[in-house]
């Protein structure tokens, strides 16, 4: 899937651990920037991905609250882990804002909430 993410249109850059996705007891974590959100969804739910995404449940653990944030970014701005762990804390903390947002919550680049759940860019404009 990261070769695919990689050669999709729209992507940026990933965050690449040496252990993996696995980043402490178990938590997965994935870390991205797309040009929009558009170029975001088209690889989570119109690839490939979207059919591990469909069937998450078969390999991960309902967790409470949300386990995605969106926020934007400046180009060739790379974002740490520390730094979307604290957004995702305020997100859940918080819920949807021009901070932290999610997939189904989102703000455009200048802070107004998108109308109808998606925005025209996000996270990180390249």
């Amino acid at each position: 899937m990261n070769r695919q993410a990689e050669a999709s249109p729209g992507f940026v850059w990933r965050l690449v651990l040496p252990e993996g996705h696995v980043v402490k007891d178990g938590i997965f974590a994935n870390l991205s920037v797309w040009e929009s959100y558009e170029a975001l969804h088209r690889f989570l739910y119109r690839s490939g991905h979207g059919d591990y995404t469909r069937r998450r449940r078969r390999w991960f653990d309902p967790m409470a609250g949300p386990t995605t944030v969106l926020w934007w970014v400046d180009a060739g701005v790379r974002p740490s882990l520390d730094e979307a762990a604290a957004r995702l804390d305020h997100l859940r903390r918080h819920g949807p804002s021009t901070r932290a947002f999610s997939l189904l919550r989102q703000f455009d680049a200048d802070g107004r909430p998108s109308s109808r759940g998606r925005t025209r860019g996000l996270p990180g404009r390249a």
